[in-house]
Order: structure tokens, then sequence, then C-alpha cells
């Protein structure tokens, strides 16, 4: 995201515009483009982080129930 928003503001300039006129993407659709795929990676890492931490805890869980019934 960081790169990309780099190339709007430093590489975009008027002094480029002449070699890419015509095959220039508007900066409202690449910003939209970079929110999206930021949303992807953000969702992807999330979706990771939860089925992680879903399967440790359930273990964690199952391990502490088993620790309390044995101390009973």
């Amino acid at each position: 995201m960081i790169l990309v928003f780099s190339y709007m503001i430093f590489i975009d300039s008027d002094a480029n515009q002449h070699f890419m006129k015509d095959k220039e993407l508007p900066k409202a659709v690449l910003f939209v483009m970079v929110l999206i795929f930021t949303g992807i990676i953000l969702g992807t890492f999330a979706l990771f982080y939860r089925l992680i931490y879903g399967v440790l805890t359930r273990k964690l869980k199952k391990n502490y129930s088993e620790l309390e019934r044995l101390e009973v």
C-alpha cells in the first residue's frame, strides 16, 4: 500500500504524463484498487489468525477441563 501511494504521489507527476497519457488509470480507481487489495490481505491474515487462535484455544480449554476433572 505504501508503494502504491508513493507511486501516486511522487512518480505520477506532470513530467511523466506524456509517456503514459492514454494508459494511465485515474487516481480514484487506483486508490479504490489499493483499498480493496489491502482489505483482502488483511482479511486473509485475520482469517488465519482466527483459525490458529481458535484451534489453540480449543486445545487449551480441553486440557484445562481435563485438569479440573483430575483435581476433583
